[in-house]
């Protein structure tokens, strides 16, 4: 089934630009060297969401446009809700496809589908240690060079966290 386009005014230029339900966006009016009813390209810069230039008074200003989409057809983004999109493409900014969600829901569903994944070892933002360190560790014990609580004691971290390394409990992406 064919979706019937839809076009409404973006919001902050209206009259001057239109975005439409399938996540098209039009200039409305003319000026310098504007085309009337032109489609514009959208470019892709930053987490690969399509943005477009949009000029108003001289002023030109990069905006999302799954953000236009769900501005114009949805209505203000309320306080503490962000765009999801349902089927975690970016580039498919058609009206039923977005949805304004809390941030972590919108976390969640791109875990479920894969398309994050959880921080490992240095990458995590709490790693108390390096990819570096831990084969330090793992080879400082397994020549027998030190015990567990030297190595913590060196490390600055607890015998615990040691332990959890060499056991394999954590830092198993590590050889």
């Amino acid at each position: 089934m064919k979706l019937d386009e839809e076009f409404r005014d973006v919001i902050g230029y209206e009259d001057v630009y239109s975005v439409s339900n399938l996540g098209r966006v039009r200039r409305d009016a003319g000026g310098g060297s504007a085309v009337v009813g032109r489609i514009l390209r959208p470019a892709v810069y930053s987490h690969w969401y399509p943005q477009i230039v949009l000029s108003l008074k001289g002023v030109r200003t990069n905006r999302m446009v799954h953000r236009l989409v769900v501005e114009a057809f949805l209505g203000p983004c309320p306080q503490g809700l962000e765009v999801n999109h349902l089927d975690g493409c970016k580039t498919n900014n058609q009206v039923g496809n977005l949805e304004y969600v809390t941030r972590s829901k919108n976390h969640l569903h791109a875990f479920q589908l894969g398309l994050r994944e959880t921080p490992k070892g240095e990458d995590r933002r709490d790693a108390k240690l390096t990819d570096k360190k831990v084969r330090w560790i793992r080879k400082q014990y397994a020549t027998g060079s030190a015990l567990q609580r030297e190595l913590a004691k060196k490390l600055g971290v607890s015998r615990q966290l040691v332990g959890d390394v060499l056991s394999g409990r954590i830092w198993k992406h590590v050889a």
